[in-house]
């Protein structure tokens, strides 16, 4: 296992999946950057793990996390599992999608559906609508959102829906 100890300013992965994507998604071969304190990479298992002020980029997505664990198949991208006090998630708007922030204590990360699992007081916001639970579980592809509450009792799922402003029409 290849170990480094020092920082490590943007250590870049190539991958060739759908990986860490806005609507639409990032080109196939869009590049991610990742820096951390400390890495442990073992090429033939396919696990990296990133300690320490880990900041992931790729396209328009930002993740910043404590410990990120990342899986790969050759160079293609399988799964990120992050943890943080808390893990943060920011996709920037485009043309075509909503300015979106997330956090919970864990994300879970699926390359191959685009889905991202924030758990453990999660929150996940888009513009000004919030959804917050134990989890929020949303798709970076087609931008929905599925948010549920915990095992304890009294725990609820809420969610705050602004209305859309409405261009206002100046009065001659």
């Amino acid at each position: 296992m290849l170990r480094a100890k020092l920082l490590f300013p943007f250590i870049l992965l190539l991958v060739t999946t759908r990986a860490f994507s806005a609507s639409p998604p990032a080109p196939a071969d869009a590049t991610i950057y990742l820096e951390a304190d400390q890495v442990d990479i073992d090429d033939k298992q396919g696990i990296s793990i990133y300690l320490g002020n880990v900041k992931l980029t790729r396209d328009v997505m930002t993740i910043t996390a404590d410990k990120m664990t990342v899986y790969r198949d050759k160079q293609d991208l399988k799964k990120v599992i992050a943890v943080g006090a808390p893990v943060r998630l920011h996709q920037a708007a485009s043309a075509t999608s909503k300015e979106t922030t997330g956090e919970g204590l864990r994300m879970e990360y699926d390359a191959q559906s685009g889905e991202v699992l924030l758990n453990d007081n999660a929150k996940l916001r888009q513009e000004n609508n919030e959804f917050s639970g134990n989890f929020v579980r949303y798709n970076v592809n087609n931008e929905t959102v599925k948010a549920g509450k915990g095992a304890t009792a009294g725990e609820r799922v809420h969610v705050v829906i602004h209305p859309k402003e409405i261009p206002k029409t100046p009065v001659p």
